[in-house]
C-alpha cells in the first residue's frame, strides 16, 4: 500500500513522506539564514554603489527625454 501512495504523490506532484520531511528541516534552516540576514546591516560601500547607479538610471532618463524633445 505505501508503494501505491508513493506513486499517487509522484503523479501529483507531491514529493514522497520522507523527502518532504527533509524538506522541511532545510526550509527551517533557510528561513533562521533569511532572518539573520535582513537583521544585518547593508555595507557602505554597497550603498554608495546603488546611489550612483540610481544617479545614473536619472542622467540616463534625462538625456534620453531631451533626445525625445528634439
Amino acid at each position: 500500500m505505501k508503494m501505491k501512495n508513493a506513486l499517487d504523490n509522484e503523479r501529483h506532484g507531491s514529493p514522497p513522506v520522507q523527502e518532504s520531511l527533509q524538506t522541511d528541516g532545510i526550509s527551517v534552516k533557510l528561513r533562521e539564514f533569511y532572518r539573520q540576514l535582513e537583521q544585518e546591516e547593508i555595507p557602505n560601500n554597497l550603498l554608495m554603489l546603488l546611489d550612483k547607479l540610481d544617479k545614473a538610471e536619472k542622467a540616463s532618463a534625462a538625456a534620453a527625454e531631451t533626445k525625445s524633445d528634439e
